[in-house]
This record gives structure tokens, sequence and C-alpha cells, in this order.
């Protein structure tokens, strides 16, 4: 049997879902401490887990190669600043592949950014000068802050 409404749920399921990921994405942007509502704990697990962790240290690495690689695969990136920032590249990866240290949402969040957004340093020609600082303040956003550290 056909069901003409079989499209219409699954539209409905797909943005429904997005739009709680936008909702708790939101929240975690600020979410630099331990705490994290319970109704955003599927989101911040899915952002500080060691397969996502890997795959962006992994893309991260792949792009700093890629920029000293005359065949470069990696053309978007905007190549002379990760050359300029190669050290502080580094380091992030090396943040978020140490399991044994715990990350924030929101440097999670932050270094998704940076690798997937188009308008991010890390692509940008406009936005060049910024890179390093803004690889150093997504490592610093990535410790967890306690409540003395905070204040």
């Amino acid at each position: 049997m056909h069901d003409p409404f079989r499209f219409a749920r699954a539209f409905k399921g797909y943005w429904l879902k997005a739009t709680q990921r936008r909702a708790a994405d939101e929240w975690l942007q600020s979410a630099t401490g331990t705490f994290v509502p319970e109704q955003y704990t599927w989101r911040a697990n899915q952002l500080c887990s060691k397969r996502n962790r890997s795959i962006l240290a992994g893309t991260l690495r792949s792009i700093e190669e890629s920029a000293f690689d005359p065949s470069n695969r990696w053309r978007i990136a905007n190549l002379a600043a990760v050359r300029t920032n190669r050290q502080p590249l580094r380091n992030l990866a090396r943040r978020l592949e140490d399991a044994n240290r715990a990350v924030t949402p929101a440097g999670m969040l932050r270094a998704t950014y940076l690798i997937t957004d188009g308008s991010s340093p890390l692509y940008n020609p406009a936005k060049t000068q910024q890179l390093g600082r803004f690889v150093e303040s997504t490592i610093e956003l990535l410790e967890p802050r306690t409540a003395s550290r905070a204040a």
C-alpha cells in the first residue's frame, strides 16, 4: 500500500531534528563549563564524542599538510594563512585528539565552524590576519571552566 504522507512525515521529522539541533547549538555556544541542561546532553555528547574530535583533527591535519603540497587537494582553504599559522593549527589538532582531556561543547562548535564554514578565517582571505588568534581562542574555549576558574 502506498502511503501518500510518508514524505511529509519524513520531512517533518528532519525539520524537527534540525530545529532541535539549532536550539541546542545556540545554548551550547556558551557552554564553557561542565553543566549542560538535560534537553541538550544528546547534542553535547555528539559534539564532544571521540569520533567527532577525531574527524575534526584529521581534517585540520589534512588541510595543514596540503598547504605545503604542490598537488594540493584543499584548494578552497586560505593556504597562505594556513602556512603562516601551521603551529597553532597543529596545536588545535593535538588538543582535539587528546581524548584524556575533556572539551567543552562551545569549543567544539567553534572548531566545527572553523573547519566547515566558508566565512571562517580558515577559508576567507579577508580574515587571514585573524586565523592565528581565532585558533588560539578556540583552544582556550575547549578547556572546561570550573566555577572557581570562571570567576
